[in-house]
């Protein structure tokens, strides 16, 4: 446990300094196929937007996904950006929007006609940060939350195995 504890500060680290330091702004350049794959094939806009509206029931340490103000709407300090095309692009006349519209506008996903910016950025949030943990394919059922001793304090970190899975695939920018 310490070492998943320790691997997951350290990965929280990394992606830390990839975002601060502008010399490591080719860290989220040098992602792996095989990390998008990964995280292609298990995070969708359709589940981070269906656990958003239709909370998970399955229970953690007796704590529910509601009892974690992350995971209570999809707008917050970070975003995706989403490309808009087909009648929907027609009909608001654009063509990209923050994934911060969804809390207003979840329907639009069924649409068809919203797809996710696939870029570096996108690969970092869904691992980086809480609020993206309700779009692993495994966050219905599989969801738990550990408090990670950062120093002086302790933080909660929700995740899934998928997503610890992806985080371990994740490069050392160092």
């Amino acid at each position: 446990m310490r070492r998943y504890i320790s691997l997951l500060l350290f990965i929280g680290l990394v992606f830390w300094s990839c975002g601060e330091d502008p010399e490591s702004e080719d860290c989220a350049d040098n992602l792996s196929n095989e990390l998008k794959e990964f995280a292609d094939n298990n995070w969708t806009l359709d589940d981070w937007v269906t656990n958003r509206f239709a909370p998970p029931t399955h229970m953690y340490e007796s704590m529910f996904w509601l009892h974690f103000p992350a995971l209570w709407k999809l707008s917050g300090y970070h975003d995706l950006s989403l490309l808009i095309s087909g009648n929907l692009a027609n009909y608001l006349n654009l063509t990209q929007v923050s994934s911060d519209t969804l809390e207003v506008h979840p329907e639009w996903v069924e649409t068809g006609d919203i797809t996710i910016l696939r870029d570096s950025l996108f690969y970092v949030n869904i691992g980086k940060y809480d609020q993206f943990v309700g779009g692993w394919a495994d966050a219905r059922d599989n969801w738990y939350w550990e408090e990670i001793d950062v120093g002086d304090s302790t933080e909660i970190v929700i995740t899934t195995p998928l997503k610890d899975y992806y985080l371990e695939m994740f490069p050392n920018c160092d």
